[in-house]
């Protein structure tokens, strides 16, 4: 809920127009993350850091439309925090998929030694059969790096907030 109303509030507020409002809104997500982990530094990472991690994961994932839904479920089969996991998938919010879209065929490309380069003059069949077969095996790698770098942060906050017990 912080997340939403602190980041995505500021992207509606800001509009998004220019590289200097883009990287605002990137402030206002971590700074609300921040705040997150001062308010709830107390309670165990446990749940809460496969809760980012799964969010994160099931928000780069190509299963669109889908991923709340499954991140509910996951979250809801291993006993992690909903709220948190929910929160944690809304990485694929608008101003945020052209990175990921571009990291996720980056990735792909890298992983199956080809070179970045995209075509989008060219529209043939073969062009885009390999554009999206690099796109979904890049998105799955990209996602484990990306869910594996957040929840390892989440730990750094969380470790470094946790309230001293006397």
């Amino acid at each position: 809920m912080v997340l939403v109303l602190m980041g995505c509030g500021s992207a509606v507020f800001l509009g998004c127009d220019a590289p200097a409002e883009i990287l605002a809104v990137a402030f206002a997500f971590g700074l609300s993350v921040v705040a997150m982990a001062y308010c709830i530094g107390g309670i165990s990472g446990c749940h809460i850091n496969p809760a980012i991690t799964l969010g994160v994961f099931m928000g780069i994932v190509p299963v669109w439309g889908y991923q709340m839904l499954i991140t509910l479920f996951l979250a809801h089969l291993f006993r992690l925090n909903k709220v948190i996991a929910i929160v944690a998938a809304n990485i694929s919010i608008p101003p945020m998929i052209p990175f990921l879209l571009y990291g996720s065929y980056v990735t792909g490309c890298k992983v199956l030694g080809d070179p970045v380069n995209l075509h989008l003059n060219e529209l043939s069949f073969e062009n885009v059969k390999s554009v999206i077969e690099q796109y979904l095996i890049g998105s799955v790698i990209f996602a484990v790096g990306c869910s594996i770098l957040a929840g390892t942060i989440a730990f750094i906050l969380l470790t470094a907030c946790r309230k001293k017990k006397i």
